[in-house]
């Protein structure tokens, strides 16, 4: 009977685990308010390395892109100090010729020809999609002068996972190590008679 027991309380945890994630439910019965996504980014290449975290709109649009509207993180060791807004990084040379758009996809590739611009003190910079080469680069001169954009060698974007829902699965594996681990202990009515 007791095997019994156990075995219904770990069906139930385990629904309630599927129901908790399905629903965007917190464990104390609340929606979850929408949030950004953030994604960690690390790209090098010629004399440059840069990191930290990007943070998009949580839905994308008609083309699939997440719009960045946040950045963090360090380039060459300096502090990142934010985030230039669409079409402030004006590259009105060829071949670049498209100002900013700061648009971001989940998957390859993760940036437009337009790119990402931001901050290091006052000095502009803008990451982009370079579909000639099938590769990232970076420029720092807001007119796009070729002597100053550089190929990236290395570029990789992780996402960062959601809080909440770590959280929630830390609770169900917990709960189901405890069941499991009082259903192996044998108890001390067992061992009588």
């Amino acid at each position: 009977m007791k095997n019994s027991t156990n075995k219904c309380a770990l069906k139930l945890l385990a629904t309630l685990a599927v129901v908790v994630g399905a629903t965007g439910l917190t464990i104390d019965g609340f929606a979850k308010p929408v949030q950004a996504a953030e994604f960690k980014y690390f790209y090098s290449g010629d004399a440059v390395e840069a990191s930290g975290i990007l943070t998009t709109t949580d839905s994308t649009d008609a083309n699939g892109y997440l719009t960045i509207i946040g950045i963090t993180g360090q380039r060459n060791g300096s502090t990142i100090t934010g985030l230039l807004p669409p079409g402030s990084f004006p590259n009105d040379v060829p071949p670049f010729g498209v100002p900013n758009d700061n648009l971001f996809s989940p998957k390859q590739p993760y940036l437009s020809f337009n790119g990402v611009s931001y901050l290091v003190g006052s000095q502009p910079e803008n990451f982009f999609y370079y579909p000639e080469v099938g590769g990232y680069a970076e420029t720092d001169d807001p007119n796009g002068a070729p002597v100053n954009y550089r190929l990236l060698n290395k570029f990789d974007v992780q996402p960062v996972p959601e809080p909440s829902n770590a959280a929630s699965l830390s609770v169900v594996l917990l709960s189901g190590a405890w069941l499991l681990k009082k259903k192996l202990t044998p108890s001390s009515s067992q061992h009588q008679g």
